[in-house]
């Protein structure tokens, strides 16, 4: 009887361990190569434990994000395109009426066509209604054109500052000169929302007094990254009359914290001074209800 206790005793003990072998090995395993290992080898396994989670969690973060963002680069185009083609059908008459008004004050031409940089570098042909009269040239001596008149790099060429002409004068509080902008963005070169479209080459005083180009900037890319826009953060808070340094800045801004809540919020605020002509005098108390601009270098 014994006997066969002892047997049956040997044979339970056989089939736990039979149940249990391979996550017992894996047990046993660990625990020798913690005990080898010491207080130091233990701490380390769980460093990078805890690094390898940290990186998986970064990881998802980031695809959402990514995610995220396309979600709102699509939207935002959709808006664009819809704005864009809206507003040149219902604007089309009163261009029409923009171009034979233009053509009546002075006989010139009723478009000023400018090379713009937009979004990585790519260059194009921004289009506004002209305000501004044509150049008028008087020769002059190099000693009057050293003294600090425009020569536009032509020695004994004078060219007298240009003046608003009188439709732009009209056009220019309301912002109608930069209709024809909307078909730069239908057809992509541009935003409704945006940085300001950089001239190539545009360039800045530098701290020793010299000029240097914007595109010399190590965040130049970055700010380029994006498509310019019709309007932006910039041209809601900023005077005309701003340093390009401070504009700079706070296109970068933008491009930094943009949504399509805030591009929203830029374009109904974009409206509502135009509808009041108020573009002259566009300054910090337009900005209520839009991010700080002070708090971002």
């Amino acid at each position: 009887m014994r006997g066969t206790a002892a047997r049956f005793g040997a044979g339970a003990a056989a089939g736990a361990e039979g149940v249990t072998g391979e996550a017992g090995e894996a047990r046993a395993a660990g625990a020798a190569g913690e005990a080898s290992a010491g207080p130091h080898g233990a701490s380390a396994h769980a460093a990078a434990a805890r690094a390898e989670a940290a990186w998986r969690v970064a990881r998802a973060q980031g695809r959402r994000r990514s995610a995220l963002a396309r979600i709102d680069a699509t939207a935002k185009r959709i808006v664009d395109i819809a704005f864009s083609s809206v507003g040149l059908l219902l604007s089309l008459p009163v261009s029409l009426l923009l171009v034979l008004a233009i053509w009546i004050e002075d006989s010139g031409p009723a478009f000023f066509v400018q090379e713009r940089v937009g979004r990585g570098g790519r260059r194009f042909r921004m289009r506004k209604f002209r305000t501004m009269g044509p150049w008028r040239e008087e020769t002059a001596s190099v000693a009057d054109a050293l003294q600090g008149r425009d020569t536009k790099g032509l020695p004994g060429v004078l060219l007298q500052p240009r003046r608003v002409t009188r439709v732009g004068k009209l056009l220019r509080p309301t912002a109608l000169d930069e209709l024809p902008q909307l078909w730069n963005i239908l057809v992509g070169d541009m935003s409704l929302v945006g940085p300001r479209a950089l001239v190539p080459a545009e360039a800045e005083p530098g701290a020793d007094g010299q000029p240097f180009t914007l595109n010399d900037r190590l965040d130049y890319l970055e700010r380029h990254s994006v498509r310019p826009g019709l309007t932006g953060l910039a041209q809601v808070r900023l005077r005309r009359s701003a340093p390009r340094r401070e504009k700079y800045r706070v296109d970068l801004l933008y491009v930094r914290r943009r949504t399509l809540w805030l591009d929203l919020a830029l374009l109904a605020r974009s409206v509502w001074i135009s509808l009041r002509g108020a573009w002259p005098s566009v300054g910090a108390d337009t900005g209520r209800g839009l991010p700080p601009i002070a708090s971002e270098e």
